[in-house]
């Protein structure tokens, strides 16, 4: 019987390690929507959004989207990504001032740092 039971508890963990995606992969990042609910204090002011979500369109863009409290959702912007290891930046390419945003992926999660603020996207 414990022989059974520990052959069952290897199987339940090796599927659960098996399906772990791995988000550090454009391929499989691609087609994700990832949403921040939870806003800093910035500049003493309330937060003034429900969300803001990124939706990875493709291997190489995101879109940003905003749902302000009183407000319908709206598209907010677009750049490109690239992933290395797992940090991901994001960038504007048509912008001649080579700003760019960087991230850490971990797991179901990205942490964004934007001008000494941290924002927390968790996948949808």
């Amino acid at each position: 019987m414990k022989k059974i039971i520990l052959i069952s508890l290897t199987v339940i963990a090796f599927i659960a390690i098996s399906c772990t995606e791995d988000y550090s992969d454009p391929k499989v990042l691609s087609g994700t929507t990832w949403r921040c609910s939870s806003f800093p204090v910035i500049d003493g002011s309330n937060n003034l959004y429900d969300y803001a979500e990124l939706q990875f369109i493709s291997t190489t863009q995101v879109q940003a989207w905003e749902k302000p409290k009183d407000g319908p959702l709206f598209k907010s912007g677009s750049a490109s990504y690239m992933i290395s290891n797992k940090t991901i930046t994001f960038f504007d390419p048509e912008s001649d001032e080579n700003i760019s945003i960087t991230g850490v992926i971990d797991n179901k999660k990205i942490t964004i740092l934007n001008n000494g603020y941290s924002f927390i996207y968790i996948k949808q």
